[in-house]
């Protein structure tokens, strides 16, 4: 079974301090301009959650949009919570949780809660957990929001547990903290833990702290920022904290990664790797950067360069973090203090010499150094 908010513009609103339950066995649908709202209780939408999920060709919770969007919201204290697992049948593009052009899953002071699972089907490419285009967003008034994917278990690949794309957000008001958890499918390639991407894009928050945990599989970056996606903080009291669990971060070609306040800081979070492909040594064009406004913490990550295909030569730089301002880079990457040897590829046959206060003095610098060149003589 499944329910639709459609035909007519219907706008559902419910009053009193329960809980409204809404549970259906296939898919809920929201179309363009149409709402449902709870002003005082707790909102729950779950869809396709059942022990046996329904096999067939549909997203859990399908919010279509359009010009005049479509709205799932809570406007008193009640939390929200909406779940959503996709279908199976042939065809890509089935998302456990869809937000098309304009909508908005917005909480009120109570806690938000968004989860997709896709499964996908072994044909098709593009089965995301939560997926947001096109200016849709997850918000509230001043509530905890959290959101949680996980990409299709079978596909081609494009298999994402969160992505942001096409000036979409995941945000909260006032005090509220936002995490955003997403684990990569298990089948085919570009299968992020949470991605990031196109100018206008973000994962923020106004005053609350930012958590993104990714888990990438089959090579795929943990956490991807691609194309002017970002994630940022305008707190004066708390920042950002990055986790990557297998594969590491991949920064922008361009612009800025990572955004704090200026007193406040992004840090890597323990046994995270920052992953820098090299492929020539043109900035942002062959070889990406993480851009930091704010402060950045390495905390002991890795530091990675998976992808690369350039052939380092004596001489070249390579500014792998550009800090700006002038605070200092806190804490090193795991055993590489200042001055240490990069050795591993594409640096394992011309060393490089890492330096935390390069480019304006506090920039993360890679030096390629001059081969060593030993002489053997014997006597005649």
């Amino acid at each position: 079974d499944r329910v639709v908010l459609g035909g007519t513009s219907t706008s559902v609103v419910l009053s009193g301090t329960g809980t409204a339950t809404i549970r259906v066995s296939r898919n809920f649908i929201v179309n363009n301009g149409h709402s449902i709202q709870t002003e005082n209780g707790a909102l729950l939408i779950e869809a396709n959650q059942q022990t046996t999920p329904t096999a067939d060709f549909f997203s859990g919770v399908n919010m279509n949009g359009g010009t005049n969007g479509g709205a799932i919201r809570v406007t008193g204290s009640g939390a929200l919570t909406v779940k959503g697992r996709s279908g199976n049948n042939t065809g890509g593009n089935q998302y456990g949780v869809r937000m098309a052009d304009n909508t908005i899953i917005r909480g009120g002071t109570g806690p938000v809660e968004v989860e997709g699972i896709a499964i996908g089907n072994a044909a098709n490419a593009g089965f995301d957990g939560v997926w947001l285009s096109a200016s849709a967003q997850i918000t509230s008034i001043g509530g905890n929001v959290l959101v949680k994917g996980t990409g299709g278990s079978q596909g081609a690949g494009n298999n994402a547990g969160v992505r942001v794309i096409g000036g979409a957000f995941i945000t909260a008001g006032g005090a509220g903290t936002v995490t955003v958890e997403g684990t990569g499918g298990s089948a085919g390639t570009n299968n992020f833990g949470v991605s990031v991407e196109g100018t206008g894009s973000l994962i923020t928050a106004a005053s609350g702290a930012v958590t993104v945990t990714g888990t990438g599989t089959n090579g795929a970056a943990d956490i991807n920022m691609q194309t002017g996606g970002a994630i940022t903080s305008t707190s004066t009291t708390t920042g950002i904290l990055l986790n990557s669990t297998t594969n590491g971060i991949n920064p922008n070609t361009a612009g800025t990664d990572v955004s704090t306040t200026a007193t406040q800081k992004t840090t890597l979070g323990t046994g995270s790797k920052l992953n820098i492909d090299i492929d020539g040594t043109t900035v942002n064009t062959q070889y990406r950067q993480l851009a930091v406004v704010g402060i950045i913490d390495l905390n002991s990550a890795t530091l990675t360069f998976t992808g690369s295909t350039h052939t380092p030569t004596a001489g070249q730089t390579f500014i792998i973090v550009d800090n700006d301002g002038t605070d200092v880079i806190e804490g090193t990457f795991a055993g590489l203090v200042e001055g240490a040897l990069v050795t591993t590829a594409p640096f394992n046959n011309r060393w490089a010499r890492i330096s935390y206060i390069g480019g304006t003095g506090n920039d993360v610098v890679l030096t390629v150094l001059e081969p060593d060149y030993s002489i053997t003589t014997t006597g005649n």
